[in-house]
Formats: C-alpha cells, structure tokens, sequence
C-alpha cells in the first residue's frame, strides 16, 4: 500500500502562487503517466474503492466503469479517442490528468465537447480527476460530473475581472490559472511528493 501523507491544512495563498507555476518552467513541473497512475492508486485505496489494475489500457476497471489516467505530455487527441471509445464501451469513465494536460483552452473546450458527445450518445456520464503540484504536494480534486468543469473555470476568470482584450489576450494563462485553483483551494486528497516518486520510480 502507497504510504500517504494527507494535510488537510495546507493551504496555498491565493494572490501570486499560482501565477509562480505559470507559464515559464511548465516543463519542469510535468507530471509523467507512471506518476499519476500511482496517484490514481492512492486515491482510490483511500476511498476504498475496488479498481483493477489492467496491464493493457484502460488503466484502471471498477464495478464496470473504466479509469484512464493521462500525463501532462500525453497526446491530446490520441487520449480524446480513448476516451469516446471507453465512454461507448463501459458502463462509465472517469478520466484522470493532471491541470496542464489541457494546456491550452482549445483544448479545454475540445474536452467538453467530448463529454457532451459521451452523455447525448452513449448516456454516460464522465468522472474527471484533475491533479496538480506545488512544491513538496500533489494535489487532487475529482469532478462528479465532467461537464460542469468549463463552466467553473469560466466563473473562476470572470472573477480576475479583467477586460475583455485583457482576457482573450492572455486566455491560456488563465484557463491554467482556473484550473490550478479549483484543485489546490479545496483539494480532496493531498499526497507527499518524495513517497508517490519512490513508488512510480523503477526498480
């Protein structure tokens, strides 16, 4: 089992640390796949949740949904048709990435769209799992429900009450910004960094 450390009374100031993450250095802190995938793990061991490992994809099987976890340079479109393919063929999909897989707000759009598809074709409904890092922590929000994560990044931007002009010129940013906010102000697990590393690191 992935020895875990929960703090529950971290908090991240709100003004300036997110805009440390962004955008210069968004390399550096990528979260690769085989680091989510043990993330995902510790998430669902402390939810008691029964899912299976599968050694080809999806990444995850619990009580007939699929799980398919991403990393930050994952392929875009390439996870958007597992994802369509996953949504047809199982009772249910939760999607597991972290913020900067939808690095861009084309994309964040292009995934709604899915997830609007998934529900008016196959009426299923998608579980996203957004995950983020800040200094020692990886931190990790779930949305029930998929189709309502524009709308809060929408809500979290008009909030900056920027101008328009200002807005669309920096419209990248602050979609990450939105997004790294909705994980890191109420995270629903909080995961030591070096223990999650040890376990993805191979032997």
């Amino acid at each position: 089992m992935l020895r875990q450390v929960l703090c529950q009374d971290t908090q991240i100031p709100i003004e300036g640390a997110y805009e440390e993450l962004l955008p210069e250095g968004r390399g550096n802190a990528m979260i690769k796949e085989d680091v989510m995938i043990k993330i995902i793990q510790a998430y669902f061991e402390r939810e008691k949740i029964k899912a299976h490992r599968q050694e080809v994809a999806p990444d995850f099987l619990l009580d007939g949904k699929a799980c398919e976890v991403k990393g930050s340079d994952s392929e875009f479109r390439s996870a958007l048709n597992q994802f369509f393919s996953y949504a047809q063929k199982y009772n249910g999909l939760i999607t597991a990435f972290p913020t900067d897989f939808l690095s861009a707000s084309s994309r964040l759009f292009e995934f709604h769209l899915f997830v609007s598809l998934a529900s008016a074709l196959f009426q299923r409904s998608i579980e996203v799992i957004l995950v983020s890092e800040h200094e020692s922590f990886y931190y990790l929000r779930k949305v029930s429900y998929g189709h309502i994560l524009l709308g809060d990044v929408v809500n979290n931007i008009v909030n900056e009450k920027r101008s328009m002009g200002e807005t669309l010129q920096h419209i990248g940013d602050l979609t990450q910004k939105a997004l790294l906010k909705l994980v890191m102000e109420k995270p629903d697990m909080t995961l030591f960094k070096p223990s999650i590393e040890k376990e993805a690191r191979p032997s």
